[in-house]
This record gives C-alpha cells, sequence and structure tokens, in this order.
C-alpha cells in the first residue's frame, strides 16, 4: 500500500473558530486534468469533537474546501481531504489540523 501524500502546511485554529480550509490538488492532476463535480469527501480524526462541513470545489476546479469548527484544544487531527477527476482518477490528501486556543 503506498504512503499517503501530506500536504506540506500544517493547519491551525482555535476551538471556538469556524474557518474555511482548502486543499490545491493542482500537483496531483495530470495534464489538463480537473477535479470533477462529484461532492469531494472531507473527513477528521479523531472525529466526535470536531466538527467537519461538506466538501465542496472552489471555482477553478482544482481544490477542495471545507467549513471545519469546534475541535479540542491542544488536538491534532487528521483532516483527510478526497475527490475524483474527470479523469476517473481519485486523490486523496492528509493535512495535519492542530486545534490551539
Amino acid at each position: 500500500m503506498p504512503s499517503p501524500i501530506w500536504a506540506t502546511e500544517t493547519l491551525v485554529m482555535q476551538p471556538g473558530e469556524s474557518l474555511l480550509f482548502s486543499c490545491d490538488m493542482t500537483n496531483l492532476l495530470q495534464g489538463s486534468a480537473v477535479l470533477n463535480s462529484s461532492p469531494p469527501t472531507v473527513t477528521a480524526t479523531p472525529s466526535g469533537s470536531i466538527t467537519v462541513g461538506a466538501g465542496a470545489l472552489d471555482s477553478s476546479t482544482l481544490k477542495v474546501e471545507v467549513r471545519i469548527s469546534a475541535g479540542t484544544d491542544e488536538v491534532d487531527y487528521t483532516i483527510e481531504f478526497t475527490s475524483t477527476d474527470d479523469a476517473s482518477n481519485t486523490h486523496e490528501v492528509n493535512c495535519r489540523l492542530q486545534v490551539r486556543d
């Protein structure tokens, strides 16, 4: 099984915030491929105390956007962004989200 792709940037938010985050998948797309209109999925691990909204594509169809809120102070979450492109490839990127007050 291949190793997961990790974003180079660590996301940071406070427990009381509600922020829109995006994951740029440009470097994963081949040629002129774009992410398709099928709803992307975004999940958080561990789950429970964090709220992850519905994933959506930005207007360029190269990024997945999601609103995240809550979370527990001093907990690091793995946010997994998954989307398909118009060539039927599935792309998955993991991001680290630190919740700090």
